[in-house]
């Protein structure tokens, strides 16, 4: 598969698009390794991004067999040992 275009009309705003996204996650995951709560895989915040691509068009087409809140979830418990299941966030 060849990589996105540079001259496609939308090429700069996705390239700002990503690495926002990236930034935001970056930050949140600086601040749980502050706190000493960052179970710290290195490509976090780029597998965060991945994440959120991946699932918002599936939930989109979708709703009803994706329960989106859980499996951002499940990915998030990855990168912190803090406790994110629903009974310990209620």
């Amino acid at each position: 598969m060849d990589g996105p275009s540079s001259t496609h009309p939308a090429y700069g705003y996705f390239r700002r698009w990503y690495a926002q996204v990236r930034d935001w996650a970056a930050v949140g995951l600086a601040d749980l390794k502050a706190r000493g709560l960052y179970a710290q895989p290195e490509d976090a915040a780029a597998q965060i991004a991945g994440m959120r691509d991946g699932l918002d068009p599936q939930w989109l087409l979708d709703p009803d067999s994706i329960d989106l809140v859980a499996v951002v979830r499940s990915q998030l418990q990855l990168y912190t040992t803090v406790d994110l299941s629903s009974d310990a966030t209620e």
